[in-house]
């Protein structure tokens, strides 16, 4: 059984597909399917094409947030909609922690960014447990900085664990 996935014109379909394809092949290789477009409908035949689909429908709601999509995110887009999580884009993308000094916005990726970013607001103390190169240092040194430029605090403190673990702070 085809299942069919409208791809809307405003979609940039070389963002979608990525480079020579890598996305839509990465999508195929982990739902066992093969993906076919014409006149901007997707359509999808194999083992699961109805998570094919999911997925390649979070893509889009990603291009509409950020104009590309690196390996790590579909990797992570992926894997939540295999796990039957929910992921929402706007809503991650839309909290912005600060802006770094080139101007950029900085920002939870993930989920469990966003999750902890909350967190930290949200209580006097959190404790972020897991595995390295997450963004656990990272986030926490941009919201300590924040609350310090918004006068919620008086000073930041770093302790050995942060400064040992030889991230750039």
């Amino acid at each position: 059984m085809d299942y069919k996935l409208n791809i809307p014109e405003e979609i940039n379909v070389q963002g979608l597909f990525g480079n020579y394809d890598a996305n839509i092949r990465s999508v195929e290789k982990f739902t066992g399917t093969e993906m076919s477009l014409r006149d901007n409908v997707l359509t999808i035949r194999g083992r699961d094409p109805e998570l094919a689909g999911r997925i390649v429908a979070r893509l889009i709601e990603a291009l509409n947030v950020e104009p590309e999509i690196d390996s790590q995110k579909l990797s992570y887009l992926i894997e939540m909609e295999a796990g039957g999580k929910q992921f929402d884009e706007k809503q991650v993308s839309r909290d912005i922690i600060c802006y770094t000094h080139t101007g950029r916005p900085l920002k939870p990726k993930t989920q469990a960014q966003k999750d902890y970013v909350d967190n930290i607001r949200a209580a006097d103390m959190v404790f972020g447990i897991g595995p390295a190169g997450t963004g656990k240092t990272y986030l926490a040194c941009a919201m300590a900085i924040n609350a310090y430029r918004n006068k919620e605090v008086e000073r930041i403190i770093l302790t050995r664990p942060a400064v040992e673990a030889g991230e750039r702070l």
